[in-house]
């Protein structure tokens, strides 16, 4: 004599009540069966809100990402524009923006330097950092000192243009580690219209022209003028 099971079948989802009359056996049957794809159901649910906030870090680190590809292209959109940033001491740090001139001389100017014996030894050295130069350093701001036709003098005693001592301009004879510094001599020598000479009378430690003498006019990139500087 078989025993009457006192379960009804599931009638929602997730419910199991106790039955008012014994039913069949394949009634119970199937809700048991309903009932362990419930369990089943709820169990996966259970997985995947544990799993959400990994997929949350996975999205915050992709926003990261791309908007610091955004910043970088917008910074470089900006630099193409004419944004000119320095932090060095020869000039006033700050920021600078390029502007259309004709070169004269007094104009503060941004430069890269060519690929040559003296400013590897600047970058070696640390005068200068690495950058997208031909010399493989980062720009320079400097002051156009001298143009063509300036007659120019560099010696131990300073440089002059056109018989006029420049500001700040005598060489050192080391530099802050006591390594050997040579100033670039010339002796009355007359620019060619090509060339000019690059100084800076802000700070007398500068490396400049007193040490890599004239520079061809191709070097300079820009005519420049501060927008927020600080001492």
């Amino acid at each position: 004599m078989s025993v009457p099971i006192g379960l009804h079948t599931v009638w929602k989802p997730g419910e199991l009540r106790i039955s008012q009359e014994f039913g069949p056996a394949s009634e119970v049957e199937a809700g048991l069966r309903l009932e362990v794809r419930e369990l089943n159901r709820d169990r996966h649910e259970v997985k995947m809100s544990m799993k959400s906030p990994r997929k949350q870090r996975g999205k915050g680190s992709r926003s990261l990402a791309i908007g610091c590809l955004g910043g970088l292209v917008l910074l470089w959109a900006v630099c193409q524009a004419g944004l000119r940033i320095n932090g060095t001491n020869s000039e006033p740090v700050g920021i600078y923006w390029a502007i259309s001139k004709p070169l004269a001389r007094g104009d503060l100017v941004f430069v890269l330097p060519p690929a040559s014996s003296i400013f590897k030894l600047a970058k070696e050295r640390g005068y200068l950092a690495a950058g997208p130069s031909p010399a493989g350093t980062c720009g320079l701001i400097k002051q156009i000192a001298a143009v063509g036709g300036d007659r120019v003098t560099i010696d131990s005693t300073g440089v002059r243009v056109n018989g006029i001592r420049l500001k700040n301009s005598a060489p050192r004879a080391a530099d802050d580690a006591g390594r050997p510094m040579r100033a670039y001599e010339l002796s009355d020598y007359a620019l060619g219209s090509e060339e000019v000479l690059l100084m800076s009378d802000y700070n007398p430690a500068s490396f400049d022209g007193r040490y890599f003498g004239p520079l061809s006019k191709t070097t300079i990139q820009s005519v420049i003028v501060p927008v927020l500087t600080w001492k």
